[in-house]
């Protein structure tokens, strides 16, 4: 039975809840909350401060309780499930799924109900014929008023770092923005699972729901106008040995960055006053071997990353990740053909994503 009330609601809701069994044609009539308790609550467990579920088994009346439980956890799952999927639509910004909403919705998809010790079964248990019938009831008044308090340490986080966050876009310090939005992100993953299961349990949001959901979506807005603002500067440098790959290997910058902003621009220099700007340098070249096959080369980079309005190095990274080579017996040139033809500018994307993680806020879907 424990593994059971410690299994995720939102599993239990794609199952049904249990109903009594009816009895003989010739044994009495059940009580109404005993044979349709979803009309006919139980007197003591009134719907509207109570959720109940009525368990039946014919072994006894611990069977009986967990199947009661369980259905009642049940009932609960699926209104959890509804307004999971209702929390999830008021925390995306104009149907856009960020980064920051993708860590929300990964928590919303699996929601543990941590109290089932306040679980009631106020009545003795009834027995007909070889069946015996349990109800149980979870009281909303005192379910809710525990939630809210397990809400008082996140709730303070998120509070936390929405200061910081604002703090630092007032200021434009971009990292801080991005390092604040990453934390207030976790926090806001943190207090959404119960956020939801007391809108299942009041019929209506929390207290402090509509304070965090405005500053969580208006943080997430602005983020992603920033991102919308950014804007790279690519210069690729190859060596001599290189030369002749020199423009196969600036589409491969050009691709592997075009996602991350608004514009790339090919130039050696940042342009004058550029705000939100990133200038990325690559230098290019290769180590090559001779071999039975002829020889084999595999390619050499270094990026660096600047701030093009402040000339602050961002990054600097020999994309060491980018791990491939190729051998052609025709000579070194067409060795480096193929080996750059085997570069994939998702694995350089990602590279310089992770590189340019704490300028970026929170990437959106494409």
């Amino acid at each position: 039975m424990r593994t059971l009330l410690a299994m995720p609601l939102l599993a239990l809701a794609c199952a049904t809840v249990d109903a009594p069994t009816a009895p003989p044609a010739s044994a009495p009539s059940l009580p109404a909350h005993l044979a349709d308790p979803d009309h006919n609550p139980p007197p003591w467990c009134p719907s509207s401060s109570h959720l109940s579920a009525v368990g039946a088994s014919t072994q006894g009346r611990e069977d009986a309780l967990a199947h009661a439980k369980r259905n009642l956890l049940t009932k609960l799952g699926n209104s959890i499930h509804v307004e999971a999927e209702s929390f999830s639509r008021l925390v995306s910004v104009d149907g856009q799924q960020s980064a920051e909403y993708r860590d929300v919705q990964r928590v919303l998809e699996k929601v543990d109900f941590r109290h089932p010790d306040l679980i009631e079964i106020v009545d003795a248990p009834q027995r007909q014929g070889d069946e015996t019938y349990v109800v149980a009831c979870l009281p909303r008044g005192p379910t809710i008023a525990r939630l809210e308090s397990d809400l008082d340490t996140d709730v303070k986080r998120f509070d936390t770092w929405d200061k910081t966050a604002q703090e630092a876009q007032t200021r434009g310090d971009r990292p801080a923005f991005v390092a604040a939005l990453v934390n207030l992100s976790t926090a806001m993953a943190a207090v959404a699972p119960t956020l939801v299961q007391i809108r299942a349990l009041a019929g209506s949001p929390a207290r402090v729901e509509q304070r965090l959901t405005s500053r969580w979506l208006a943080l997430v807005e602005a983020s992603t106008k920033l991102r919308a603002q950014v804007r790279f500067v690519l210069d690729v440098q190859p060596s001599e040995r290189m030369s002749h790959v020199a423009a196969d290997l600036t589409e491969f910058f050009r691709q592997a960055l075009a996602p991350l902003g608004s514009e790339v621009r090919l130039a050696p220099t940042c342009p004058q006053g550029a705000t939100a700007t990133y200038l990325i340098s690559v230098r290019a070249d290769a180590e090559c071997n001779r071999g039975s096959l002829g020889p084999t080369c595999r390619p050499l980079f270094e990026v660096m990353g600047q701030e093009c309005a402040s000339g602050r190095q961002v990054f600097r990274s020999g994309l060491e990740k980018i791990k491939v080579n190729a051998a052609d017996p025709r000579g070194e040139d067409h060795a480096l053909r193929a080996v750059v033809r085997k570069i994939d500018p998702q694995a350089i994307r990602d590279e310089l994503r992770a590189a340019m993680k704490s300028e970026l806020p929170g990437e959106e879907v494409r």
